[in-house]
């Protein structure tokens, strides 16, 4: 099955809410899942593509941000 994850945030980024988006993308690749992550690129980073444990990453830039959101 393909997974769509949305997170506002993604460690290293401190914080739950990542910590457990992480958790439940890799445990749903270890399932065999096809595990996409949506999340923004934050302080300047560039939008950016990443792949860790089979689970792709995907750092958008957002056109406007208020806070974490």
């Amino acid at each position: 099955m393909k997974v769509a994850q949305v997170t506002c945030v993604w460690p290293p980024y401190v914080g739950g809410v990542g910590v457990v988006a992480r958790s439940q993308a890799l445990a749903l690749a270890r399932l065999g899942h096809e595990v996409t992550v949506f999340t923004p690129a934050y302080h300047g980073q560039v939008p950016r593509v990443e792949i860790e444990q089979s689970v792709r990453i995907e750092f958008l830039q957002a056109p406007l941000t208020a806070g974490n959101a």
